[in-house]
C-alpha cells in the first residue's frame, strides 16, 4: 500500500502543467500558487470573498497565466542582472500598511503574523519582495524607454 501511494505522490509531482523557456511548471508548484493566490484573495475580499469561484477553469488560467508571466519576468531580471538592495527591500516592507499597527507605525509582530498567514516564511517573503521589486524595475525601465521612428514622428506632427 504504502509503495502505491508513494508512486501516486510521485507521479503527481512530475506532471507537468507548463513549460517557460525550458523551465517546467509542475503540477505541485501550481496547486501551491494557487493556494498562495486565494489566501491573499482571503485576505483582501475578507467576507466578499467566495470561495465558489475559486473552482472555475477561469481564475485557475489566470493563476497559472500569472505563474507563467512571473517566470518570464524572473528569467530577465536573471538576464538582465538586476540586483535590489537589502535597504530598499526593508523600506518597501516598512511601507506596506499592513504591517502597521494603531499608530500607522511599523509593527514587527504584525509582519510576522501576516507574513505566516500568506505561507511565507521571513526569507521567503523578503525573496519575493526583493524579486517583486526587481521586476517592477524592469517593467518601469521599459515603459519609460519608449522610442517612436521618424515615420511615427511625422505622422504626429502632421496631425
Amino acid at each position: 500500500i504504502l509503495w502505491g501511494v508513494e508512486s501516486y505522490i510521485n507521479a503527481a509531482r512530475r506532471v507537468i502543467v507548463a513549460k517557460v523557456d525550458g523551465d517546467d511548471i509542475r503540477l505541485e508548484e501550481f496547486q501551491r500558487e494557487l493556494q498562495r493566490f486565494r489566501r491573499q484573495a482571503e485576505n483582501m475580499l475578507g467576507d466578499n470573498f467566495n470561495p465558489a469561484e475559486w473552482d472555475k477553469p477561469e481564475i485557475k488560467q489566470k493563476a497559472l497565466d500569472e505563474i507563467i508571466n512571473d517566470k518570464v519576468l524572473g528569467q530577465l531580471v536573471d538576464d538582465a542582472r538586476l540586483r535590489v538592495p537589502d535597504a530598499l527591500v526593508a523600506r518597501q516592507i516598512r511601507e506596506i500598511a499592513a504591517f502597521h499597527d494603531d499608530k500607522g507605525e511599523f509593527s514587527r509582530a504584525l509582519y510576522d503574523q501576516r507574513v505566516s498567514a500568506l505561507g511565507y516564511s521571513q526569507a521567503g517573503f523578503e525573496h519575493q519582495m526583493r524579486a517583486d521589486i526587481a521586476k517592477s524595475q524592469l517593467r518601469n525601465g521599459v515603459a519609460a524607454s519608449e522610442f517612436v521612428t521618424r515615420e511615427e514622428a511625422q505622422r504626429i506632427a502632421a496631425l
